[in-house]
């Protein structure tokens, strides 16, 4: 196996163990790497052999599902161990319940409750559209003249 060490083609092929492996988006390394299996057909056979056992040891569908597993487990893990699960009301993090009570979340959703929340300025000249049969003219005459500067909050 040649092969250059991009992605995940490191973690597969082992240099000089069950393949050889050149650098990525160098021509003359790819061609040193082909040379050194064409050269020596002995160590090209002991590299196939290696990387074919190591294929069926390590590389079984069940070995896959069980390593994707684990990843997702220790990511799920993390997530619920960080500051973002902490105080959230999603019911995954223990309180969430709690939580969600004190804000009345439950209560705000039946009743439709909508918070009206500030909008950011925009700069002048930039309309903008709440209505699309709004009068243009009433927009900019709201935002101020383009050369009136409009405070970023």
């Amino acid at each position: 196996v040649v092969t250059s060490d991009a992605g995940g083609l490191r973690e597969v092929v082992m240099h000089d163990q069950t393949g050889t492996l050149s650098f990525a988006g160098s021509p003359e390394s790819l061609a040193w790497a082909i040379l050194k299996v064409i050269q020596d057909p002995d160590r090209s056979a002991k590299l196939a052999d290696a990387a074919r056992e190591r294929l069926t040891a390590e590389f079984t569908w069940p070995n896959l599902a069980s390593q994707t597993i684990a990843v997702y487990e220790r990511v799920w893990a993390e997530f619920l161990d960080s500051y973002w699960a902490a105080n959230t009301v999603w019911p995954v993090s223990p309180g969430a319940e709690e939580r969600a009570s004190k804000l009345h979340l439950l209560e705000k959703a039946k009743e439709g409750t909508v918070r009206e929340r500030p909008r950011p300025l925009l700069t002048p000249g930039v309309p903008i559209v709440e209505d699309p049969e709004e009068d243009s003219d009433e927009t900019e005459a709201w935002l101020g003249a383009p050369s009136d500067p409009v405070p970023v909050e």
